[in-house]
């Protein structure tokens, strides 16, 4: 697979600004993608990528790239340059497993004791990196508008910003991932492996490859490790919950459940909100849509399905 295809950063759209302060912006933002390096204490604890860890980057690279190209987007490959590795010793200074900055065009992902766990981080930040993105453009400053369903909208004479439509987004990232993960490992010689034998170990459901950390670090520094079905489970519940009642109320009855999940991701990919937009007003009443994108949370999230 190739290190770089399409355009020269993850931004699809910019807004704000005058046309020259947008054009300098895509430039500013195409040579933040083009040349990668941390500047600050993240470059201490920064790991280089061992061959095994490349293999799964160019693996979920090209599960990524098959979603883009379902929703008839153009082929965008994130060059490996742009995930950095950070030891285990540097997770309190990142406070995530791993995240996905499009202001600095980067992935930043913990090591782990599994490349299951690796795989499942990467492919939810890659996801996110190839999902919809926008940057709204004041001056000389840059800040993050979209990513995916996720709006970070700017007030009005206000230095605040306030997230919409994260837990969702969250919950249709997951979701992606989690489907995908259960290919991937399949077709992954050495995650199928690694994947059965701690089935075998710890008598794990098939499908259940990821890992949530707790307990005390070990003599190598890694916490304590144990199963779980992956993350954000309330707003992943929630979206089921949506998905169910729009399937049973909405305009679109006779559709299955994947064909409806499918609508969000499109929307995601595509930064189109409207289908579902409409879908959810039509099915639970004039400004529903907007309330669902106010809820800060899973549970908040979920809360407010369960209402509609």
């Amino acid at each position: 697979m190739s290190h770089f295809e399409g355009p020269r950063s993850s931004v699809d759209r910019y807004s704000g600004g005058t046309d020259k302060q947008q054009a300098d912006a895509q430039a500013e933002m195409a040579r933040r993608f083009e040349t990668q390096k941390l500047e600050d204490l993240r470059r201490m604890f920064e790991r280089p990528k061992t061959p095994e860890t490349l293999e799964l980057i160019d693996v979920v690279n090209g599960e990524v790239e098959k979603l883009r190209e379902k929703y008839g987007l153009p082929s965008r490959t994130i060059p490996p340059d742009n995930y950095h590795l950070i030891s285990m010793k540097g997770r309190e200074l990142i406070g995530s497993p791993a995240y996905f900055d499009i202001l600095e065009q980067n992935l930043i992902f913990v090591e782990t004791k599994t490349r299951a766990e690796m795989a499942r981080n990467l492919l939810h930040e890659t996801i996110h990196a190839q999902s919809f993105g926008a940057v709204y453009v004041h001056g000389d400053n840059l800040d993050q508008h979209r990513v995916g369903l996720t709006i970070l909208k700017v007030l009005p004479g206000r230095e605040k910003f306030n997230y919409g439509f994260n837990p969702l987004n969250e919950a249709v990232t997951e979701g992606l991932t989690k489907r995908i993960m259960r290919d991937a490992v399949e077709k992954t010689p050495s995650l199928k492996d690694e994947a059965t034998r701690l089935r075998e170990a710890r008598e794990i459901a098939a499908g259940d490859v990821a890992f949530i950390e707790t307990g005390e670090p070990d003599v190598d520094g890694f916490p304590e490790e144990k199963f779980y079905s992956y993350d954000y489970p309330e707003a992943r519940q929630a979206l089921d919950l949506l998905i169910e009642k729009l399937r049973r109320r909405g305009p679109e009855p006779a559709q299955g459940r994947e064909e409806w999940f499918d609508k969000f991701a499109r929307a995601m990919f595509t930064g189109d909100l409207k289908e579902i937009g409409q879908a959810v007003e039509k099915t639970f009443g004039q400004g529903a849509f907007k309330k669902l994108g106010e809820q800060a949370d899973g549970s908040a999230f979920l809360e407010f399905v369960e209402s509609l």
